[in-house]
């Protein structure tokens, strides 16, 4: 009998659909489903709801790990909007908005109605990336959806004031604060269109997503700004060669390699800092954190001796990359 239909697991997912229904959300469901994900054979239907349901109770504390969890049905080849919208969100909660922007296009390719998708990949464009004339789009075909939604009204206020069109991004803006009076976001956003939609800062009062300062503050010398891409893309490849070349000599399965890289390009998104390290150090302590997530038990001097590395080194960039990515060790 295969695996993934065995009486064990079919009796595991029943008890998990059962709590789902109750609105359990506690430890017991969280190690049901990961007994599943465990057990069930890679890409069989136990293994793909497992992956799913764990990847929607982890996506507020660890959007890292709910996005791996989402990359295993992505994987297995399933077309399944929700799966890519949720992507989208876990990438937008790390503030890697490139690769949220991506996820949400995907979804859009398979529901291109869904008003929801529509506004969550305009308010990306607009907010995350300063692109607000690729954003109007989607905000208004979500507004023309929902239109009587106070934040997806907003947010299509906020484009058009960026845009330039006040009159309209105040009519708008006006109708937020109507059907919400008291969301202060909304008060703020009335306010800053009102003064021609420019602040002391040049940044919009709807900068939730925006980091380092959103698109003004990357202006400046561009060919400094052209050597440091250059320069952080050479880390990012070298990084990816350490983890690749040695990974192996610790037992990793190639899945497991695929994953330790993933997690070394999240944390290179999201980090500010990195080359203040030396590749090796990040290698190792990607491996480590990616062997602490998995429940592989391992010792920093081991990891650091394969790499050539201080295990102090090792340990504080280590904490780093826990920080950065909301990585929670297994067992």
């Amino acid at each position: 009998m295969p695996k993934s239909n065995s009486p064990r697991l079919r009796r595991l997912q029943r008890r998990a659909e059962e709590l789902l229904v109750e609105g359990q959300r506690d430890r017991q469901l969280m190690a049901l489903l990961e007994m599943i994900a465990t057990e069930a054979e890679d890409s069989s239907e136990p293994a793909l709801f497992a992956h799913r349901q764990l990847a929607e109770l982890r996506l507020e504390e660890s959007p890292w790990c709910a996005a791996l969890h989402l990359r295993r049905l992505i994987q297995a080849n399933v077309e399944d909007d929700g799966v890519f919208a949720l992507l989208g969100l876990c990438h937008a909660l790390m503030g890697n908005f490139r690769s949220a922007v991506v996820a949400y296009q995907r979804a859009l390719q398979i529901a291109p109605n869904n008003p929801w998708y529509h506004h969550n990949l305009g308010h990306l464009l607009d907010v995350g990336l300063g692109r607000p004339e690729r954003a109007l789009r989607h905000l208004r075909s979500a507004c023309l959806v929902e239109p009587k939604e106070d934040e997806v009204i907003a947010s299509l206020a906020h484009c058009l004031a960026r845009l330039g069109d006040l009159a309209e991004a105040e009519t708008l803006a006006q109708q937020a604060c109507k059907r919400a009076p008291l969301n202060e976001e909304h008060q703020g956003l009335l306010l800053w269109i009102r003064a021609g939609a420019k602040s002391v800062a040049g940044e919009s009062p709807c900068r939730t997503l925006v980091r380092d300062g959103g698109t003004d503050a990357r202006q400046g010398n561009e060919k400094a700004a052209a050597a440091e891409a250059a320069q952080g893309q050479h880390l990012v490849e070298l990084v990816t060669h350490l983890l690749r070349s040695n990974m192996p000599h610790a037992g990793f399965t190639e899945r497991d390699i695929d994953g330790g890289c993933q997690m070394w390009l999240d944390y290179a998104s999201a980090s500010a800092d990195l080359n203040l390290t030396k590749p090796a150090v990040l290698a190792a302590a990607i491996e480590y954190a990616f062997s602490k997530m998995i429940g592989v038990s391992t010792s920093q001097a081991a990891v650091a001796k394969r790499y050539g590395v201080a295990a102090t080194s090792l340990g504080c960039r280590f904490r780093e990359v826990s920080a950065t990515l909301e990585i929670k060790a297994r067992g």
